[in-house]
């Protein structure tokens, strides 16, 4: 179960966040309501293979009017979120890490695996303008240990299309600490003995810089369409990485979704 939702979860910041932000900026009262839908998501085998994978995804998010939500953005489960002053939204939940799995793809082979964890996440939005928004996230708990940590933050703008479409943009950047570094990127001593790779260990920093283009469609009252395409550029200690085939990763996600009530 783990594992689809943290797939879900993967999909969703790609597209789900479309969705969202087909709405004005977060109310101060927040309406009950979500989408349910399945959707089709392209991406790498793990991060930094130049290989990818196909997936069916599963669209499932849903928010009450006292803050509680399921789904969502940044592999989130479930977790609540408040408003606050200039119409800030912040929140924690509890999340999922998908880890890494060594029999998905031949270059991992000897290096055992990254086990699926639970995460706890933490994170603030703040609309600037009601196309204008900044976010960001901390996710703690990743990694082969539970001590691997991420900060995300990044930005996103929004253009109308008419009143039943919003073509979004997003650039952000994420950082991880060393623990989570050497989880994904690095080479353990006992690694290098069991595979064809020599040791690397890499420090705490920046993971990647990311772009972004996502589209939401209302067809109806009941149905839309969403559809994401997300660019992420390593950095060059993560490249410098044994197992990093390539310098750059591309996702590409498209799904429909009912309507659960007003979103």
């Amino acid at each position: 179960m783990a594992g689809w939702l943290a797939v879900a979860g993967l999909a969703l910041s790609s597209s789900l966040a479309a969705a969202q932000s087909a709405e004005s900026p977060p109310r101060a009262a927040p309406v009950a309501g979500g989408i349910i839908g399945l959707g089709v998501a392209s991406l790498p085998e793990y991060p930094g293979s130049a290989d990818t994978k196909i997936r069916a995804v599963p669209i499932l998010a849903y928010h009450w009017a006292n803050g509680v939500f399921v789904g969502g953005e940044n592999d989130t489960v479930v977790g609540f979120q408040a408003t606050g002053p200039s119409q800030l939204a912040y929140g924690v939940a509890l999340g999922v890490d998908e880890g890494r799995k060594e029999y998905r793809a031949g270059p991992l082979a000897g290096m055992g695996k990254v086990a699926t964890r639970g995460t706890l996440v933490s994170f603030a939005k703040f609309p600037v303008t009601d196309q204008l928004s900044l976010d960001s996230s901390v996710r703690l708990g990743a990694g082969n240990d539970n001590d691997g940590a991420l900060l995300k933050v990044g930005g996103a703008y929004r253009i109308g299309l008419g009143q039943s479409a919003q073509l979004g943009f997003n650039l952000g950047a994420t950082f991880a600490n060393a623990a989570y570094m050497k989880s994904y990127f690095g080479v353990s001593a006992a690694q290098a003995a069991t595979s064809s790779y020599r040791a690397y260990a890499p420090s705490g920093g920046q993971v990647g810089v990311d772009v972004g283009m996502r589209l939401f469609w209302q067809i109806n009252r009941d149905y839309s369409l969403l559809a994401g395409v997300s660019s992420t550029r390593l950095s060059n200690e993560v490249q410098d990485s044994p197992l990093v085939r390539k310098s750059s990763m591309q996702k590409v996600f498209v799904g429909f979704a009912r309507s659960l009530g007003a979103l």
